[in-house]
């Protein structure tokens, strides 16, 4: 799966760059954010609309992730279902990202919208613990991360349809729960170790950029070569994370499309469809 991923990352270089250019966005937005939770300190602001930017800074967060993870998975799709075709688009990420933001952008701010909602739930609770409280609300927190987590893991797949067929939220999170229970790509979906790889692949980045950043602090700003070290650290993980973000997507869209479609894996790819056949004979019907 690294395999062919990381070659169509190549051969769809537009998956990548929209990686990388969601992180301006991205910060360019905690920036807006911080500037008006300021504002709102000065201010005094009510508690509410503290609430409200908590919220807010979550869901804008999701929405970008998964902006990203739509057009991507939409890509891999068209490769997945049309490769080899007259169909296939010379750029289809780009076709990805506009039905991202367009008429899938609903679906996408849905989806979003409830794993924002958790996570706000979360913050909030850790605010509010203290020494009478502290163990029920830790119970609680537990609780509801545990909630998120799955949430986010089921998201994943559920956004990965909204990509391929254009769905409604709600229709693809109740297609995608009725496809793995009846096709046994659960058995796929759990022996998934690939986003634990992708992390420690960023972390290992992250240690090499940070030699790299503390050799060269030492050579000119010998003082700071410990923040160096630190902002190398920082950027070389934050850059590699975004990169793997667009292979977890690949993955989980053709973990998708070989549930609805295993015929056209073995078309596209026949080294990989054999691969999943002796692996799952005894999970799929090949």
């Amino acid at each position: 799966m690294l395999t062919t991923v990381s070659q169509l990352t190549q051969t769809f270089p537009g998956t990548t760059y929209l990686a990388y250019l969601s992180l301006p966005i991205s910060y360019a937005y905690m920036i807006f954010w911080a500037a008006t939770v300021t504002f709102a300190d000065r201010l005094n602001a009510p508690a509410p609309i503290g609430i409200f930017l908590i919220f807010s800074f979550y869901w804008v967060a999701q929405v970008i992730k998964n902006v990203v993870h739509v057009s991507v998975s939409g890509t891999f799709a068209s490769w997945y279902f049309l490769s080899g075709t007259t169909g296939l688009p010379p750029n289809p990420t780009l076709g990805a990202f506009k039905r991202a933001t367009t008429t899938s952008f609903g679906s996408i701010c849905f989806g979003s919208l409830i794993v924002a909602a958790l996570q706000t739930i979360r913050a909030l609770l850790r605010g509010a613990r203290n020494e009478r409280n502290g163990l029920l609300v830790l119970i609680v927190d537990c609780l509801i991360g545990w909630i998120d987590s799955l949430v986010q893991y089921f998201n994943v797949y559920a956004f990965t349809q909204v990509a391929i067929y254009g769905k409604t939220y709600c229709r693809a999170a109740k297609d995608t729960w009725a496809l793995v229970k009846s096709h046994g790509i659960e058995a796929i979906i759990n022996d998934n170790l690939i986003s634990g790889v992708l992390t420690m692949g960023c972390f290992l980045g992250g240690i090499f950029t940070a030699i790299f950043g503390g050799i060269i602090g030492r050579l000119i700003v010998e003082q700071y070569w410990g923040t160096c070290a630190v902002a190398g650290f920082i950027i070389g993980f934050v850059m590699l994370l975004m990169t793997m973000e667009v292979i977890n997507s690949g993955v989980a869209c053709i973990f998708v499309c070989f549930a609805s479609d295993p015929e056209a894996l073995r078309r596209n790819d026949p080294n990989l469809y054999n691969a999943f056949k002796a692996t799952y004979s005894n999970y799929l019907d090949f």
